[in-house]
């Protein structure tokens, strides 16, 4: 099995390149591909670039607690997209990663926002926790809320990002007709 190594492209040579001529998927500054899951993941710079002082707000204080973060909100996102289509799993992580939907004008653009989304996700996150493995009260009914009730009413995503998944196709509850190609080699 052949793992693939995206390419790293620094802020400047992505401004000098023209957008055929960029290899996609590609790990950047805010984004690093990871190639044996065929998925995306936010690096610190992206959570930087919005407020230096997030990391206060993260519940585990151990030495692996950044990577951690990271890695779950990687998982929730595509957590998300998976339980969002009918599609299978590599099909969406060919759509995130090669192609796009053809509502973007080029794949740099879809790029861009799916990286928007994982920092929505993130905040959200961080403000909240990941609630859906919890139970708790609805403030507004002073009800207690059951973990089915979370899940299913969807109250662990915000709003914002969930109409950006569907922006992005990745709430979709079609079935995609294409077939992620060269596995392994180019992505």
């Amino acid at each position: 099995m052949t793992i693939f190594n995206a390419p790293f492209y620094t802020q400047t040579q992505l401004q000098q390149m023209e957008i055929q001529d960029i290899s996609f998927p590609y790990s950047d500054d805010y984004l690093r591909y990871i190639g044996i899951d065929h998925q995306y993941e936010l690096t610190e710079k992206a959570l930087n670039e919005v407020n230096l002082e997030w990391k206060k707000k993260l519940a585990d204080k151990s030495a692996n607690s950044v990577k951690n973060f990271l890695i779950s909100v990687r998982f929730k996102f595509y957590a998300y997209a998976y339980h969002h289509s009918k599609s299978n799993n590599p099909q969406i992580n060919y759509l995130i990663a090669k192609r796009g939907i053809k509502t973007y004008p080029n794949m740099y653009e879809y790029r861009h926002n799916i990286k928007l989304a994982m920092i929505q996700l993130a905040f959200y996150m961080l403000e909240n926790g990941d609630i859906s493995s919890i139970s708790g009260v609805d403030v507004e009914s002073m009800t207690s809320l059951s973990i089915d009730t979370i899940r299913y009413e969807e109250r662990d995503y915000p709003n914002r990002f969930r109409q950006t998944m569907l922006d992005l196709g990745l709430a979709y509850y079609g079935r995609y007709k294409f077939l992620p190609s060269g596995c392994g080699k180019d992505w």
